[in-house]
C-alpha cells in the first residue's frame, strides 16, 4: 500500500469537516437575519440548508472522486464566503434567492465537469492560441452591435434571446490559461537581454509582442466597453504572470507605465472615466446623482460601526446596486467592521491558498496559470472592496463568489477547479497520493490518517515527554577523524533544563545536525536521528535492560561518513580569493563507488547554537531573522535547492545520446554560430556567439551549445525524458537526510507542442533544475562505471558503550549509463580539464582530473544573484576516489566575466589538492 494515502484521505476529511462548518454557520446567519427582518424564522429554512449543504458537500464529494489531493482548504473558504453571499442576497431580495440556487447548481456542476474533463492541467498548454482567441473573441464579444447592452455606462454585458451573461468573466480564464500557454514556453527568451535603452535591458522586440497585445487590448476594453475595472484586472494578470514566469522586476515597472498612460489618457478623452474619478476624489458633490451609491456605503459603514447593527437588521437596501457592487457594505453594515474583516482575511487565505498551490507546482505551465488564477480573484476582491471603500475609483467588477451575478459565480468555480486540479496534480507527482487503492487499502489509509491526526492532537497538548527528554543527555555527532560536531552539556545553573545541546564547530556542519530546540523542534540528523541519539529505539532500552547498565544515560551516538578537516577546507574554498568573502554556493564531496559524503557544505548557512538555546523568545527571533535571510540560510541548498545546472548538464545529455545510438566520440557536427530549432524563429547561439562545431570530442570539450540542442531534439521528448529519468532526475535523492529536493528536467508533455525548450534543454538551460549533490552523483556516476550509488552521511549509529547499533551499507540507486558509455564519458572530460574550459581544475602532482563546467546566465545587471557557475568531476580519471560538485551564485555580470571553469574551477581545485594531499601523510 502507498504510504501517502493517508495525506489525500486527511485532506478530504478535513475539507468535508470545514466545508460543513461552513454550512452551519451559514445555516446561523440565515436565521438570524430572518429573525432581524421579519422577527420569525422562515418555514423554508429546512429547504435552504439541504439545498445548500447537499450542493457545497456534493463538491466534496466531487473532489474526493476526482481531486482526492488537492488543497483542503480553498472549498471550504468559497463555501464561507459562497453561503454568506447567498444569505446577503436574500435578505436583500427574496425573488433573487432562486435564481442564486439555480446558479449555485450550474456552478457547482461546472466545477464538477472540469475536475472530470481536464485530468492532466498541463494538457491545457497544447491550446495555447486556441485560449488566446476564445479570450480575445469573448472580450470584444459586447461591442458587437445588437447583442452589446451598457449597464452603469460600461458596455460590458451580452444579450442572446432570453440569455444575458458578461463574456469578460470567462475571458478571464481564458486569457490566463493563453498567458500560462505562452510564458511557459518562452518565459526564458522574454528573461534574456538582448536590447537596451539607456538604462533599460529589454528582450527582444519581438518577444515584447505579447506585451504590447496585452497593452493594445486592456485599451480596447477601457476604450470600447467603458470598463475601467475589467481593464485594470485584466492587464495587471498579465503583468503579474509574467513577472512571475521571468522574475524580472522590470516588467511590473514597464507594465505600471503602459497602464498609467493608457488610463490618464482616458480620463482625458471619455466622460465616463472622468464621471468615476471626481465621484471617487470627492462624492458629496453629487451626492444626488452618480456619488449616491458612494455616500449611502459610507453611511453604511458608519452605522454598522465595530460590531454591526446584526444580520436584518439595517438599511442596505438604500443603495441601489447593493446586491452587486455594494455587497461589501452590506457587509460592513450589519456585521461591522468585525465582519468586514472577516470577510477580507477569507478572501486573503484564499489568494494565500493559491498562492502555496503555485509555490508547490513544478511544471511552469501549472505554476504561472495558478499564479494567474489567483491573481483574478485577489484583484478583483481588491478592486471592488477598494471601490467600496474609495481607496479606488470604483468600478462595475463582482466581488467573487460573494455578489448576486450567474455569469460570475460560474466563472469562479471554473477557475476554483483549475485550481484544485493543479493541487491535486501536484500531490500525485510529489508522491502524497496514492494512483490506485484497493477497498483494503483505502481503509487502511482510513485507520492510518485517523492515528496520525491523534497522535498529532497528543503531540501539541502534552509537552512532558519533550521536557523529560531536555533533562536527560543526548548523544553526540561525531565526524569521521573523531570530531564531535554536536553533543549536550550540563546546563548552567538556575536553567529550566539539565542539559544544553551545544554544536562546538558553528555552523560548520549546520546543514547535516540541524538544530535541537525546546519549542521549535528539531532538524536534519537532530531529527532524523532523535531516537538513537536519545537511546530509545528498541535495541538501545533492551541493551539497557539485559546489560544492567549503570546510572540512567543510555544515549547512543551517530558516526558520520564526513570529515572535518575536508568539510572546512570545502568551505574555506568558497571565500573570495582577493576579499576573503564567503560566496554564495555549495560544493560537495563524495567516494564515488560507496555513495559515502565526505564534504558537504553550502553558504548562506547558520550557528545552531543561536537556535539551540533554551530561551524560547530568542530562539524565535533567530528563527524569524534566519527565515527573512537572503539565501535561505535554514535550508541545506546542497542537497535542499535546485539550481540551472547550464554546461554540466551536457555530460547528462551525452550519456542518453551516446545510449541510444545518437551520437559517439567520431560524430562530427557542422560549425555554426546559431540554429534555429523548430516551432520557433528565434535561434539557439553558443557562449559569447562564438562559432562552434566539430567532433563529439571537440564540441564536449569547447562546450558548444548547438550540438547538445541538436542532439536533444534528435532524441526527442520521450527518450530524453525516459534518459533524465534514469539518472534519477525528477525523483526525490535518497539521502539520509530529511526533505532533500528532487532535480527537474520535465515531462513529455511539457515539450511535445515546445520543442525549442528541449533544444535548451539539452545544454542545462530552460526547465533544467538540479540539486549539487545530484551533480556530483552524477560525476561519481561516471567514475564509477556507470553506477550511481545512493548517497549517506551517516557511516554508523552507536549504542552507549560505543558498539555498532547499526551500519550503513552502500547501495546502487540507478544505473542509468553501460560501463562503455562511463569509459567515453570518462575521456570526454578529460579532454575538458587539459584543453577545454576546466583547465582550472588541472591538478597538482601531475593527478589527471575529469571535470565538466557550466554557466547558467539567468538575469540582467543590477538585478538579484541567480547566475550559477558549475563545475563537477572526478579523479584520478584512471582510477577515481573522489567526486566533486561545486556551484556559486552570482550576478550576470560575475558569472559571465567568470564562467564556470574559471570560478568554480579554482575551487573544486582546492578540495582535491587537498584530499590528495591529505593522503601521503603519514
Amino acid at each position: 500500500m502507498s504510504t501517502a494515502s493517508p495525506i489525500a484521505s486527511a485532506r478530504r476529511s478535513t475539507e468535508l469537516g470545514l466545508v460543513i462548518m461552513a454550512g452551519c454557520i451559514t445555516a446561523a446567519a440565515y436565521t438570524l437575519a430572518s429573525l432581524g427582518k421579519n422577527a420569525e424564522i422562515p418555514p423554508i429554512i429546512v429547504p435552504f440548508l439541504i439545498a445548500l449543504l447537499g450542493l457545497l458537500v456534493g463538491a466534496c464529494i466531487v473532489t474526493r472522486l476526482f481531486a482526492r489531493g488537492a488543497d483542503a482548504t480553498l472549498l471550504p473558504l468559497v463555501a464561507l464566503l459562497h453561503g454568506l453571499g447567498y444569505v446577503m442576497i436574500t435578505r436583500l431580495n427574496d425573488r433573487l434567492a432562486g435564481l442564486q440556487t439555480t446558479w449555485t447548481f450550474i456552478a457547482i456542476v461546472a466545477y464538477t465537469g472540469v475536475l472530470i474533463v481536464v485530468q492532466r492541467t498541463s494538457d491545457l498548454a497544447r491550446y495555447t492560441w486556441t485560449f488566446f482567441t476564445v479570450g480575445a473573441g469573448l472580450l470584444v464579444l459586447p461591442l458587437v452591435p445588437g447583442i452589446g447592452r451598457s449597464f452603469g455606462g460600461a458596455r460590458i454585458w451580452v444579450s442572446i434571446g432570453p440569455i444575458n451573461f458578461q463574456p469578460g468573466e470567462f475571458a478571464k480564464i481564458a486569457l490566463a490559461l493563453f498567458f500560462a500557454g505562452y510564458l511557459a514556453e518562452r518565459r526564458e527568451l522574454i528573461a534574456i537581454n538582448s536590447w537596451r535603452i539607456g538604462p533599460l535591458h529589454l528582450p527582444e522586440p519581438r518577444h515584447l509582442l505579447p506585451i504590447a497585445m496585452a497593452w493594445v487590448f486592456a485599451v480596447v476594453v477601457m476604450v470600447g466597453l467603458k470598463d475601467l475595472g475589467t481593464s485594470l484586472l485584466f492587464f495587471a494578470l498579465f503583468v503579474v504572470m509574467l513577472w512571475v514566469a521571468t522574475e524580472r522586476a522590470s516588467f511590473l515597472a514597464i507594465g505600471v507605465v503602459l497602464f498609467s498612460v493608457a488610463a490618464y489618457t482616458a480620463w482625458l478623452r471619455f466622460p465616463n472615466v472622468q464621471t468615476r474619478v471626481a465621484i471617487w476624489r470627492d462624492p458629496w458633490s453629487q451626492y444626488e446623482g452618480r456619488g449616491y451609491q458612494i455616500v449611502q456605503g459610507m453611511f453604511a459603514f458608519a452605522n454598522g460601526g465595530v460590531g454591526g447593527t446584526g444580520l436584518g437588521l439595517g438599511n442596505p437596501n438604500k443603495i441601489p446596486e447593493v446586491k452587486n457592487d455594494f455587497i461589501f457594505a452590506a457587509f460592513g453594515e450589519e456585521l461591522g467592521l468585525l465582519g468586514a474583516t472577516a470577510i477580507i482575511i477569507a478572501f486573503l487565505l484564499i489568494i494565500g491558498g493559491g498562492l502555496r498551490v503555485a509555490i508547490r507546482a513544478e511544471r511552469p505551465f501549472e505554476k504561472i496559470l495558478a499564479t494567474g488564477l489567483t491573481t483574478i480573484i485577489g484583484f478583483q476582491a481588491f478592486i471592488i472592496i477598494g471601490g467600496v471603500v474609495r481607496v479606488v475609483p470604483l468600478t462595475g467588477i463582482t466581488l467573487p463568489f460573494v455578489s448576486y451575478g450567474g455569469s460570475s459565480l460560474l466563472a469562479n468555480y471554473v477557475l476554483l477547479a483549475l485550481l484544485m486540479r493543479i493541487s491535486d496534480s501536484t500531490a500525485r507527482r510529489l508522491g502524497e497520493v496514492p494512483d490506485d487503492l484497493t477497498v483494503g487499502e483505502r481503509l487502511e489509509a482510513r485507520r492510518a490518517a485517523r492515528l496520525a491526526k491523534r497522535q498529532a492532537r497528543q503531540a501539541r497538548h502534552n509537552d512532558r515527554q519533550t521536557t523529560r527528554d531536555f533533562n536527560r543527555p543526548r548523544g553526540p555527532i561525531v565526524t569521521a577523524d573523531g570530531v564531535v560536531v554536536a553533543d549536550s552539556v550540563a546546563s548552567a545553573p538556575g536553567d529550566s533544563f539539565k542539559y544544553q545541546r551545544r554544536y562546538p564547530t558553528g555552523d560548520l556542519f549546520a546543514g547535516i545536525t540541524g538544530y535541537y530546540t525546546f519549542n521549535f523542534g528539531s532538524t536534519q540528523l537532530e531529527r532524523t536521528q532523535g531516537q538513537v541519539l536519545l537511546g530509545t529505539t528498541a535495541a538501545q532500552r533492551v541493551q539497557a535492560i539485559t546489560g544492567l547498565l549503570g546510572g540512567s544515560d543510555n544515549s547512543g551516538s551517530v558516526l558520520l561518513t564526513m570529515r572535518n578537516d575536508v568539510q572546512q577546507v570545502a568551505k574555506d574554498a568558497l571565500k573570495d580569493p582577493t576579499t576573503g568573502e564567503m560566496r554564495e554556493g555549495s560544493v560537495v564531496v563524495m567516494e564515488p563507488s560507496t555513495g559515502a559524503i565526505l564534504a558537504m557544505y553550502s553558504f548562506p548557512t547558520f550557528d545552531p547554537n543561536l537556535v539551540a538555546v533554551h530561551d524560547s523568545e530568542t530562539a524565535r527571533n533567530v528563527l524569524d531573522f534566519l527565515n527573512n535571510y537572503p539565501g535561505k540560510p535554514l535550508l541545506a541548498n546542497a542537497y535542499q535547492e535546485r539550481y540551472m545546472p547550464g554546461s554540466s548538464f551536457k555530460v547528462i545529455t551525452t550519456g542518453i545520446a551516446l545510449e541510444n545510438g545518437v551520437t559517439d566520440l567520431q560524430r562530427v557536427f557542422p560549425v555554426e554560430t546559431e540554429y534555429i530549432p523548430p516551432q520557433t524563429t528565434d535561434p539557439i547561439a553558443n557562449y559569447g556567439g562564438k562559432a562552434c562545431g566539430g567532433t563529439m570530442i571537440e564540441v564536449f570539450y569547447r562546450s558548444c551549445n548547438i550540438p547538445f540542442a541538436r542532439m536533444a531534439l534528435e532524441l526527442g521528448p520521450e527518450r530524453m525524458v525516459a534518459g533524465t529519468t534514469a539518472w534519477g532526475i525528477g525523483e526525490q535523492l535518497p539521502i539520509d537526510l530529511p526533505e532533500a529536493v528532487a532535480s527537474s528536467f520535465g515531462v513529455v508533455e511539457d515539450f511535445t507542442e515546445a520543442l525549442p525548450l528541449l533544444a535548451i534543454g539539452g545544454f542545462g538551460q530552460g526547465s533544467d533544475v538540479m540539486v549539487p549533490l545530484h551533480m556530483a552523483m552524477v560525476a561519481a556516476t561516471v567514475a564509477n562505471g556507470g553506477r550511481m550509488m545512493a548517497p549517506y552521511v551517516v557511516d554508523a549509529t552507536r549504542f552507549h558503550d560505543g558498539s555498532v547499533l547499526e551500519r550503513t551499507r552502500p547501495s546502487v540507486w540507478r544505473t542509468p549509463i553501460s560501463p562503455q558509455t562511463a569509459t567515453q564519458l570518462n575521456s570526454l572530460m578529460v579532454g575538458v580539464v587539459n584543453q577545454g574550459t576546466g583547465t582550472a581544475m588541472q591538478l597538482a602532482n601531475g593527478i589527471q582530473a575529469a571535470g565538466k563546467t557550466g554557466t547558467a546566465q539567468l538575469n540582467a545587471t543590477g538585478e538579484p544573484q541567480r547566475s550559477h557557475a558549475w563545475i563537477i568531476g572526478f579523479a584520478p580519471a584512471e582510477s577515481p576516489r573522489y567526486a566533486v560538485s561545486v556551484v556559486l551564485k552570482g550576478t550576470n555580470d560575475e558569472i559571465s566575466a567568470g564562467t564556470g571553469g574559471r570560478l568554480a574551477g579554482p575551487i573544486a581545485k582546492q578540495v582535491f589538492d587537498y584530499l590528495f594531499a591529505s593522503e601521503a601523510q603519514p
